[in-house]
């Protein structure tokens, strides 16, 4: 596919203008590299940590603004300025030293955006690292993938490793090629852009040019059923794409959430890949803490995608909404489905109790909320008797909630079927 103008940039001319949806993109990919060393160094005995960036379709590192004409940072500036930002944090909780064994990889194919970026970081603080835990690399990142995953096999402790692949389109990324990632990585996680919206249109009128999205592992006859003038087909494409993406990739667990953009014609996903649930749930955090920044377009409870999308209206609250964007309105709307649906969930499971951790690992992949909207419902359950906590030992009784994920929930006695409204 062409490179989009606004990803194009040429020596000698101004950067591209940055777009809305990449402001929003490299926000969340700021905040979540901050959190991702904060939750990996919270325990003060942490002294150590190995962390490998990639960076696989890097681009020119900057940008420019184009209402104060002044330049932007790119994804690699952001990234390297948001580890020096987590590496002070963490060092201002000890008292010993701590050492972030951070080592980067940038990939860019095109050779003048190649340029820019070599340009850019040469003569920014970062410069020195060059050539030392700094590794510029021109090409094509699928044809460097199997290298990638040997270096960061290689290093001591060293699979930690998070992977940005924020394409300009949809069809650079095989599925093939993150599945090995995960395959290989014990550690991995992937955050990915998915310009949905092209995708859709190039299906609608290029169909005879389906290679180049079967090069990426695409379900094609799922993908040409969605219908853009069907007032839910971002719906079905979180139900449908979500599920060929986490089944090709071997990621269990999933953001499938929407940009929401000023530009138009850009409907882009912003997906989280992950092995382990507290790492999508820092995802989620920063979703809710940039409102209106992004949007679902499910049911707000838990199953959030597993209802026919011809009947979407949020059965637990009988409310219909054009979206849910992660705002006070949002949160009200998860609370009561999931005050409503989580008793149901344990009784359908039958068992009589289960502990916190494996709770939130069974559920959290199926909602939009965080793993503390759900601590704050299992609070108001346990006041209200629909279910008991306690510590893992059983004897102490949590009356206010869990404290841990270790804490166990327990099914009362008689419980309700369904609940309604706070």
């Amino acid at each position: 596919m062409a490179v989009h103008e606004s990803h194009r940039w040429r020596i000698g001319e101004p950067p591209p203008p940055i777009r809305a949806h990449s402001l929003v993109k490299h926000k969340a990919l700021g905040e979540y590299l901050r959190r991702y060393v904060a939750a990996l160094t919270q325990d003060p005995r942490v002294d150590k940590l190995t962390l490998t960036i990639i960076d696989g379709f890097a681009g020119g590192n900057v940008y420019t603004d184009a209402k104060s004409g002044d330049q932007r940072p790119g994804s690699p500036s952001i990234i390297l300025d948001a580890l020096k930002a987590a590496r002070t944090e963490a060092q201002s909780r000890r008292t010993k030293p701590f050492v972030l064994d951070d080592y980067y990889i940038f990939v860019e194919k095109d050779t003048e955006a190649f340029h820019f970026l070599r340009e850019t970081i040469s003569t920014s603080e970062h410069g020195k690292r060059i050539g030392d835990t700094i590794q510029l690399v021109q090409g094509d990142f699928c044809d460097h993938v199997g290298k990638i995953i040997e270096f960061v096999r290689a290093r001591a402790g060293g699979e930690h490793a998070i992977l940005i692949m924020d394409q300009c389109g949809y069809s650079q990324v095989p599925f093939m090629s993150i599945s090995s990632i995960f395959g290989s990585l014990k550690k991995a996680e992937v955050i990915l852009t998915f310009a949905v919206g092209f995708l859709i249109d190039f299906l609608g009128v290029k169909y005879a040019n389906g290679p180049a999205i079967r090069r990426v592992g695409l379900d094609i006859d799922m993908l040409t059923n969605i219908d853009k003038t069907d007032k839910n087909w971002k719906l079905r494409i979180q139900i449908d794409l979500r599920r060929d993406l986490e089944e090709k990739t071997g990621a269990p667990f999933s953001t499938p959430f929407f940009i929401r953009s000023k530009d138009s014609n850009r409907d882009l996903w912003l997906v989280h890949l992950s092995k382990h649930y507290k790492a999508r749930d820092v995802m989620m955090e920063i979703h809710w803490e940039n409102t209106n920044s992004f949007a679902h377009y499910g049911r707000p409870g838990l199953n959030m995608l597993g209802f026919d999308p011809d009947k979407a209206l949020f059965e637990s609250s009988q409310i219909w909404l054009p979206g849910f964007y992660f705002d006070d309105t949002a949160k009200d709307l998860a609370f009561d489905a999931i005050l409503q649906e989580l008793p149901k969930y344990m009784t359908d499971s039958k068992r009589d109790m289960v502990n916190v951790h494996t709770l939130l690992a069974e559920i959290s992949n199926d909602t939009p909320a965080t793993a503390a909207h759900i601590w704050e419902v299992c609070r108001q359950l346990a006041a209200e008797g629909e279910i008991e906590i306690r510590d893992k030992t059983g004897h102490t009784l949590r009356k206010r909630g869990p404290r841990s994920d270790s804490d166990v929930v327990y099914k009362a006695r008689q419980m309700r079927l369904f609940k309604f409204g706070r």
